[in-house]
């Protein structure tokens, strides 16, 4: 269960944190 848990806000920590981050990583991917 602890384990489902954790998955579940690592998953949600990353679609929250990648959009912040690609805003600021820009050289990557320039078409957004």
């Amino acid at each position: 269960m602890s384990v489902l848990l954790v998955l579940t806000a690592s998953a949600l920590l990353l679609f929250v944190v990648f959009p912040a981050v690609d805003d600021h990583v820009e050289w990557w991917s320039p078409t957004f």
